[in-house]
């Protein structure tokens, strides 16, 4: 039997009159205004387990809006309501949302009791009503609210897929890796503090321990997780069709089943065909294809006791189609038609950069200007309709273009060879950034007795961005997939470019050392200290200007804190008849801060720094807590 079934209905009704004063002294005739809201909406839910592993849910709302007379609220007026009020109640939206989620049964099967899985599919419908314009008139001079340029009605659907392994589980199944988990060492008889230590056991112990080390070692990874989704929608205007269940006309036809739980499938054609769509040559509104990918990996680790490392990486790409459908009366017949498509998109994704993170700027730059003509030729040798070489650059490719420029940008600032860098624009594989911590040096012997805790730590992140792309109209290619149509104009003489597929404008590697390194302090008084010290760089490189423009940035910053415990406001503040008591947190951190703006001119193969700043910031804090 389902779980739940759930209906409700709230209905808001607002009514406000408001007339101005004369105070003029003249006679002027004010007439009162009138602001009223009637709204009912209503909500249904419906949720069913239908196995142990297999869960299904349904949630819609149905937002109505119901027509009142026009002027004030009189004896007339509410007859009217009365007599007509289901005629006068207008739909002007409705949601609904469709979930259903598998857990996979992975871990059920031997040895993979520490893996699970579990898939989703989530669907949702979306139709809203245009607003009504009065157009016309009946004859007793009625105004007609009629619909000219349609509703709107929206889907998407999104599958998700998230797996776990905790290794730790798996690592547990071999007896002595379960005792190391388990911090566990092999108990020791009573003895006498005083006695002669046997050299025997302490070798064996140091034996021990040097064995628990590489088993921690082996068992460096604790718990993965992989999190990958995609998510396709449309966005069809001008929809003629009421809605009345489960947001489909009274028919149940219009506009499918499958386009109100998620499908993709173009109904353009048949909504065409069965007068679904309002015939409306003004109709600007574009139809959309959304489309998303979103990839996430996590990962920790601690190769040794005490040091957690959490890697990650992603990746995110979205793309928009947006085409023009609308009703041209010209036409002999008439029909509905197409306008040429645009093509949207954007991209994310982590990188690794570290290679090139201390390497001076100029440097990397000459990288990426020897890296064209080694990109240049592997593109070259891999399009049959560039034939020849000019000025070391192949047919097509010259040092300007585009497809030469990424991936050689991308070759020289992270450090991969030109000879295997990815071509494409858009990266395959997203690479691992990380956040370490250290706390294991409070629990030595040597600095126990001074300091409460000692806290070290490092973290990465580099990501390569595409802030905006477009697909080129003018791209094209022969029946094998090859690009063969030139740009009309070139910068380089006797070597005009293929036309790329995608138009895209700037791409971006931003890096952060959040921190390099941070160390953080706390003694046994409470008197704690931190020094911190971070670095990062914004590289963009800029197509049409064809410039890389490099912001970088060095910080260090020091503090101090102390907490002093139980301070009191007085004995004349109370809260429930006791004296408001709490810890007092003071802290003060200075930092400096260098800024640096290169930007390094790829034609004429130059560097020129265009500004700078130094900042010194000093802040300090109080906080006390009252509960």
């Amino acid at each position: 039997y389902p779980n739940k079934i759930g209906f409700s209905t709230n209905v808001d009704r607002e009514y406000t009159t408001n007339k101005t004063r004369n105070t003029t002294g003249g006679e002027v005739l004010i007439l009162p205004t009138y602001n009223k809201r009637f709204n009912m909406t209503r909500n249904y839910d419906f949720n069913f387990d239908i196995t142990k592993g297999l869960k299904l849910s349904f949630n819609a709302m149905n937002q109505e809006r119901i027509l009142e007379p026009d002027g004030a609220v009189t004896d007339a007026t509410i007859d009217t309501m009365k007599r007509e009020l289901f005629d006068r109640i207008k739909k002007t939206q409705y949601n609904q949302q469709t979930n259903l989620t598998y857990t996979i049964p992975i871990n059920k099967l031997p040895m993979l009791d520490f893996a699970t899985a579990n898939v989703g599919y989530g669907a949702t419908y979306n139709w809203t009503h245009s607003p009504l314009f009065d157009t016309q008139k009946d004859k007793e001079g009625n105004v007609i609210h009629k619909d000219t340029l349609g509703n709107i009605i929206t889907n998407s659907r999104s599958i998700k897929w998230n797996g776990q392994l905790n290794m730790v589980t798996l690592y547990n199944k071999i007896p002595y890796f379960k005792r190391v988990n388990q911090n566990l060492k092999k108990p020791k008889k009573n003895q006498d503090a005083n006695a002669p230590a046997d050299s025997t056991k302490k070798k064996k112990e140091v034996q021990f321990d040097l064995m628990q080390n590489i088993a921690r070692l082996i068992m460096t990874f604790k718990t993965a997780s992989v999190n990958y989704s995609t998510t396709h929608g449309t966005v069809l205007p001008g929809y003629a069709k009421d809605m009345q269940v489960l947001g489909m006309d009274e028919h149940f036809a219009g506009p499918t089943f499958g386009f109100t739980v998620g499908s993709q499938q173009d109904i353009r054609k048949i909504a065409a065909q069965k007068g679904w769509l309002q015939k409306s040559a003004v109709l600007n509104t574009p139809y959309q294809l959304t489309k998303s990918e979103d990839l996430k990996i996590r990962v920790n680790a601690e190769p040794i006791k005490d040091l957690k490392i959490e890697l990650t990486a992603s990746k995110t790409r979205s793309e928009v189609k947006s085409q023009a459908f609308r009703w041209n009366p010209n036409k002999n017949p008439q029909r509905f038609d197409y306008d040429p498509a645009i093509v949207s998109g954007a991209f994310n994704m982590s990188l690794f950069t570290l290679k090139t993170s201390f390497q001076r700027g100029d440097a990397v730059f000459q990288k990426f200007l020897d890296a064209r003509s080694v990109i240049s030729g592997r593109l070259g040798a891999a399009n049959k309709n560039s034939v020849g070489v000019i000025d070391g650059y192949s047919k097509g490719y010259n040092s300007t273009s585009q497809d030469v420029l990424i991936p050689a940008f991308l070759s020289a600032y992270s450090g991969t060879n030109a000879e295997r860098v990815n071509l494409k624009g858009f990266p395959k594989i997203p690479k691992p950034n990380w956040r370490a911590t250290y706390d294991g040096l409070s629990k030595k012997e040597i600095l126990k007795k001074y300091f409460k805790s000692v806290t070290l730590g490092n973290g990465y992140t580099s990501t390569y961005s595409v802030g905006g792309y477009t697909h080129n109209p003018l791209h094209l290619t022969d029946k094998e997939g090859f690009t063969n149509v030139f740009e009309l104009f070139s910068s380089v003489t006797n070597n005009p470019n293929f036309i790329p597929e995608n138009l895209i404008s700037t791409v971006t590697i931003s890096e952060q050392w959040s921190p390099f390194l941070k160390i953080d302090v706390t003694l046994l008084n409470s008197l704690a200290f931190n020094i911190e010290y971070k670095k990062d760089r914004i590289l963009s490189l800029g197509l049409s200007s064809r410039t890389i423009t490099e912001i970088s940035g060095r910080e260090i910053v020091g503090g101090t804190g102390y907490r002093i415990k139980d301070v009191k406001l007085g004995n004349n503040i109370k809260i429930k008849g006791k004296p408001i008591k709490s810890d007092l947190n003071l802290n003060l951190n200075v930092s400096y801060r260098k800024n640096e703006n290169v930007i390094r001119k790829i034609d004429e193969g130059v560097s020129q720094p265009t500004g700078g700043t130094n900042v010194i910031s000093i802040k300090a804090s109080a906080d006390y807590i009252i509960n």
